[in-house]
């Protein structure tokens, strides 16, 4: 079941969904969408029946350009998860960018995910950043993570970041007592 309302404030486009089907899929994502090897190719048919419902969003505003990638990227970051659902904001009718907050339920907490999406351009590139807390010091999370050789320390901040792949990094920023891992990927 799909469910959804749009509105307008001040000539500003938003929409909220919220998706109930399937099962559970762990929201830790350790590969990169360009590593997964189960993508389909831009602008390929898309059966309606089988697409996530991001994808259906862009079929139903007709921005057509974007069909492919949202389903790509939805499905990648949130599988079917029951009880997920997700917002799209977009300045106009005809947008250049459309942002979207996805938020998937785990045996945890909800999970979140920033996507924009460029639908103005051929194959609508996309980035992502999937965020999450972890309940502890950035400097002991970096000491468990088996590639900590390819972090960097960002001066004095006690920031790290690290480059995993194609247009892919992965950020741990300190938030308290405790560290945001950050994980952002550019999909042309």
């Amino acid at each position: 079941m799909i469910s959804f309302c749009r509105a307008s404030l001040r000539q500003k486009y938003f929409v909220v969904f919220t998706f109930m089907a399937g099962t559970f899929s762990p929201w830790h994502i350790e590969k990169t969408f360009a590593q997964d090897g189960d993508q389909e190719e831009a602008g390929a048919e898309v059966s309606v029946s089988r697409v996530h419902p991001l994808a259906g969003y862009f079929t139903e505003v007709g921005l057509l350009s974007c069909v492919v990638r949202a389903d790509q990227l939805g499905t990648f970051l949130a599988g079917r998860v029951q009880g997920q659902s997700f917002v799209v904001m977009q300045a106009s009718e005809n947008p250049t960018v459309v942002h979207v907050s996805l938020f998937v339920p785990s045996e945890i907490a909800i999970q979140s995910a920033d996507i924009f999406f460029t639908p103005g351009l051929s194959n609508c590139p996309a980035s992502y950043s999937v965020s999450s807390l972890i309940e502890r010091d950035c400097s002991a999370v970096l000491e468990g993570d088996p590639e900590k050789e390819k972090f960097v320390q960002i001066g004095q901040s006690g920031h790290f970041f690290s480059e995993i792949g194609r247009g892919a990094s992965v950020r741990l920023s300190p938030s308290g007592n405790a560290c945001t891992r950050t994980k952002s990927e550019v999909v042309e």
